[in-house]
């Protein structure tokens, strides 16, 4: 078989030419079209990559910031909860104290009202109920009211055991002045007949003076006092044993 070396050739250089124009008007747009979309592609990815990480980075701030506001709302709940269990504190010492001020002037009040229902009576006794029942005993006995405290006085001394008459006898034999309180202004007979019982009855020396004043306090009443020791017959005593019980029953009724 013989080549026709001119056919061949002419197929070559139509080959070369074909390749150039397929290189030069073909293969160059495309490459330059796919280089193009590539870059495109590449851009896009980069594009996607920054979003990416765009988006990474606002979750993460939105993390922290959910994360802060998650310990602004606990911090701002706990102070609120302290604070409301200070207020509470507060607002239970506040009724707690006017509790107390309401319990204070209520007992002051029913204090006040107590002293002054005990003056009252006092006032009563030591005033209307004495003279009415100073008035009937002297008419029953025909002894003043005095007369008769004078004799239960004398009783009263007269009752003293053995131990109680030594031990004032003592005391009294060293006084210079021994002062004998009353309620009323005592007679010369009375005061006559008090001086001769005592130093009588206690030994007291003639050069002991015994000197008679008057005690309002007394109400009604006689009372001897030397240093610790007090000798005495009076209505006041008997005030005092009512007024402790009115004391008992109005504490009773509180």
């Amino acid at each position: 078989m013989q080549i026709d070396w001119i056919t061949f050739v002419a197929e070559i250089i139509n080959l070369m030419v074909l390749v150039w124009l397929l290189k030069r008007f073909l293969y160059a747009p495309i490459n330059n079209i796919i280089q193009k979309r590539q870059a495109e592609i590449d851009a896009q990815i980069k594009s996607a990559d920054t979003l990416h990480r765009q988006a990474q980075s606002e979750l993460q701030v939105l993390e922290s910031e959910k994360h802060a506001f998650e310990e602004s709302l606990q911090t701002k709940q706990n102070d609120l909860t302290k604070k409301l269990s200070e207020e509470r504190q507060k607002t239970l010492a506040k009724i707690k104290q006017e509790a107390e001020q309401l319990k204070h002037q209520l007992q002051s009040e029913i204090k006040l009202q107590n002293e002054n229902l005990k003056l009252e009576l006092e006032q009563f006794i030591s005033h209307d109920f004495l003279r009415i029942a100073g008035q009937i005993i002297t008419d029953l006995t025909d002894a003043t009211p005095m007369e008769r405290v004078l004799n239960l006085f004398y009783k009263k001394l007269v009752d003293l055991n053995k131990v109680e008459k030594t031990k004032i006898t003592k005391i009294i034999k060293n006084q210079s002045v021994i002062v004998v309180n009353s309620s009323e202004t005592l007679s010369e007979r009375h005061q006559y007949d008090m001086s001769r019982f005592l130093r009588s009855y206690f030994e007291i020396s003639p050069k002991t003076k015994i000197i008679y004043q008057v005690s309002s306090s007394l109400i009604l009443g006689v009372e001897i006092r030397i240093q610790d020791i007090g000798i005495d017959w009076t209505v006041k005593n008997y005030l005092n044993e009512l007024e402790q019980g009115l004391n008992n029953l109005l504490n009773h009724k509180k």
